[in-house]
């Protein structure tokens, strides 16, 4: 048995000329006619020629593994936080000696009392940070190209998505040609700092933390990292992929943020799609899709950072987001403070929002019972229809019959509010106003749930 044979391999992973005896060795011990089994344990793999060399991934120790070495320790049975740690560390087997040494020694065998203080500083300990620090050195004397990379890697996130595919890492080497970038990746891959996965790369959290660490502080380079990740992100997004791929629209946001990319960030959940069959924006499909604290918890980081043009639409987004939330007096907060922008607007493009505000501001004041308010949000939201110019929208580029849509959803909210009052013949006459602009519509293109909905508010007139 040969162990720790990294510390023999030069950068191509081969013998130094003053250590080729071991090459010599190793081919003698690999000849089919000597009857032998030669185990050998490296960080990296050995490229020795005439020499075959099977390869057994040793991989991170099972949690039960861990919860009988720390059965010393308070709570190691049933502990969540030893959970954590075995996720953070991989599972890794020198990690789990470690830690037990000085959770025992320094916290008194108490594992939640150690990683409290520890959780978001991974590589506190000394000979934990020594682990990976070998390692990284090697990498950075060796191939700086691939220790270039692996520093930017640390910047992905590996949470919610946890791996990254070639094309996120290869957007990390700009200075490089293209087929430079797939030697880097190659190489990069084949040391023990990276976990690749059916084809996907990532990075254990200490050893994140570590790659992080090491990228040197500089402010461009650091902005030019985010902002290629989030370009990387938002190209699975585009078209018809957001619909297999819209978690990532946060990884996005999240790194256009991180680079002060503002517009970007907040462009990146109002763009439309779906052209062909029914146009929205990406965060109203989000909405729809149970996304709405999220799209405004991201949103709201911007309200400072964004253009004036931008707010009243960023603002009454915010606002929407909650009442799909139900929660439905910050949506009203938020709208209230849309409507003051696009009141002091003097865009088109901020100037036509202004009956949709009104018709959700109905909406929320309904659902909390001020109906009173909600009738002249209603009055409000159609004497501002005159707003939307349709030669106007049609320069934009916007929805055809977005005027006529508007105007639907105005007559179904006041529907549903005269159903709220008592008085069933004025609601039976807005929803059959609002039908027969949903009707309208459908010249263009068949927008279902308009339909339904008026029918709805219908139906529940006449039963009444």
């Amino acid at each position: 048995m040969i162990n720790n044979l990294e510390n023999y391999l030069d950068g191509e992973h081969k013998f130094p000329e003053e250590l080729c005896n071991y090459e010599s060795l190793l081919r003698l011990l690999g000849d089919r006619d000597v009857n032998s089994f030669t185990l050998i344990t490296s960080t990296r793999e050995p490229s020795i020629q005439g020499v075959e060399i099977s390869q057994y991934e040793l991989r991170g120790l099972e949690i039960d593994e861990w919860r009988k070495y720390f059965s010393g320790c308070e709570n190691a049975e049933n502990s969540e936080v030893l959970i954590e740690m075995h996720n953070a560390y991989g599972g890794n087997a020198e990690a789990m000696r470690i830690l037990r040494f000085t959770i025992t020694s320094r916290f008194n065998k108490n594992i939640e009392d150690y990683w409290q203080l520890h959780r978001n500083t991974l590589l506190a300990n000394h000979s934990l940070r020594n682990l990976i620090s070998i390692e990284i050195s090697w990498l950075e004397a060796n191939n700086s190209d691939a220790y270039k990379l692996f520093c930017r890697m640390g910047f992905y996130r590996y949470q919610d998505i946890q791996t990254v595919k070639f094309k996120g890492l290869i957007c990390l080497l700009w200075e490089l040609p293209e087929a430079k970038r797939v030697e880097v990746v190659d190489y990069l891959s084949r040391t023990s700092l990276v976990n690749v996965f059916q084809g996907k790369y990532y990075l254990h959290p200490s050893v994140q933390e570590a790659a992080r660490l090491c990228l040197p502080s500089d402010t461009e380079i650091y902005r030019k990292v985010h902002q290629n990740i989030a370009q990387y992100w938002k190209s699975t997004i585009s078209g018809e992929s957001f619909f297999g791929n819209y978690i990532n629209i946060f990884e996005a946001f999240y790194h256009y943020y991180t680079a002060e990319n503002y517009q970007e960030a907040f462009q990146v959940f109002s763009e439309k799609i779906n052209t062909d069959i029914y146009e929205k924006e990406r965060y109203a499909y989000l909405r729809y899709w149970g996304y709405s604290q999220n799209v405004a918890s991201c949103l709201e980081q911007l309200q400072d950072n964004i253009a004036d043009e931008h707010k009243a639409q960023l603002t009454g987004t915010i606002g929407v987001c909650y009442y799909y939330n139900n929660s439905f007096k910050k949506a009203i907060d938020f709208l209230e403070k849309a409507e003051k922008l696009i009141s002091s607007g003097q865009d088109y493009r901020t100037i036509r929002l202004h009956s949709t505000c009104h018709s959700y501001l109905a909406r929320a004041n309904r659902h909390l019972g001020y109906l009173s308010k909600a009738v002249e949000n209603c009055e409000l939201a159609l004497s501002h229809l005159s707003k939307i110019d349709p030669s106007k929208e049609t320069e934009l580029n916007k929805e055809k019959f977005y005027k006529v849509r508007i105007n639907s959803r105005i007559l179904r909210s006041y529907a549903s509010v005269h159903y709220d009052l008592g008085d069933y013949q004025k609601s039976l006459e807005r929803s059959e106003q609002a039908l027969e602009c949903s009707r309208n519509m459908q010249e263009d293109n068949p927008l279902e749930h308009e339909i339904g909905d008026s029918l709805a508010y219908k139906a529940l007139a006449l039963f009444r």
